[in-house]
């Protein structure tokens, strides 16, 4: 099936988050949207510490319009548990505690696999990071909103909607890496590699493409893992590992989805969320993932 599909070379960008220029207040408008990253797509104030990284890095090999076989029935498998063929959207509350026990009201938004929005109800103000296919933006009672870079978000919040709507898209817009099966978590997993491009650039030399490693129960075909390697724009320092952990899945108008989900970096747990009502399908307006 593979054969007549055409690989398209492209350029790899690395690191995942662009630079910015120095001079003329660059540095410190570096310092400050670095701050209000970790802030708003994290989630955290707590100073992310090295310590064994878990997960290896994704690699993207600047490749799209490749599909290894194992790796495409993975994903379809995954897609045929969940009943997620004609997914649209998903809208959904509940409660994110941080590693520190202090806990806020959340609710989460996905439409598609592009839009996301997650919002946390913090003492007097709501923290928010809202994303789109061209941009991320994010406020909070510090800084206001600001604008993350299109590299800055490639991760998005998690990959669980990329991951079910990429059989959807252009075979030539992805590419599925069979990576075998890992221990890396303890019980063997099918770790799959997705690369992809974010938004969809006509000049083919310009494209920027990026990973993430998603790690499957190799016998229920859950997505169990998705884990990215994110540099948080201060140069020198190493690539932060950031793996999102799904659990306690449940059956949600119609649909398989997890109630529980944690982010840790660097093997260091910063949040959990824990939805109880779950909404899909409600076609949310797309001025929703817009302040």
């Amino acid at each position: 099936m593979t054969s007549s599909r055409s690989i398209r070379l492209v350029r790899v960008q690395r690191p995942l988050i662009e630079p910015m220029r120095s001079g003329a207040g660059g540095d410190s408008l570096m310092k400050m949207v670095t701050r209000m990253f970790q802030a708003f797509v994290l989630f955290t104030i707590c100073t992310i510490t090295a310590s064994s990284q878990q997960f290896p890095a994704p690699v993207a090999l600047g490749l799209l319009g490749r599909q290894d076989p194992g790796a495409l029935a993975e994903l379809a498998a995954n897609l045929q548990t969940c009943g997620v063929h004609n997914w649209n959207d998903l809208k959904a509350s509940g409660t994110l505690t941080y590693a520190s026990g202090d806990d806020h009201p959340a609710t989460l938004y996905l439409l598609g696999a592009n839009y996301s929005r997650l919002d946390v109800e913090t003492p007097g103000v709501v923290r928010s990071i809202r994303f789109t296919p061209t941009s991320a933006r994010s406020s909070d009672e510090r800084s206001g909103v600001s604008q993350l870079t299109p590299s800055a978000f490639a991760a998005g919040l998690f990959a669980l909607a990329r991951t079910w709507t990429s059989l959807g898209a252009s075979t030539n817009s992805f590419s599925l890496y069979d990576q075998g099966l890992s221990n890396v978590a303890g019980p063997p997993l099918h770790r799959v590699t997705l690369e992809y491009a974010l938004g969809t650039p006509s000049d083919e030399t310009t494209t920027v493409t990026f990973a993430t490693d998603l790690y499957f129960d190799p016998t229920t075909h859950l997505l169990i893992y998705d884990v990215d390697s994110i540099s948080y724009g201060t140069t020198g320092n190493s690539p932060t590992i950031r793996e999102i952990y799904y659990s306690n899945y449940v059956t949600s108008n119609g649909y398989l989805v997890p109630t529980t989900i944690q982010e840790t970096l660097n093997d260091q747990l910063q949040w959990t969320l824990q939805l109880s009502q779950i909404e899909s399908n409600v076609n949310p307006s797309i001025t929703t993932f817009s302040f």
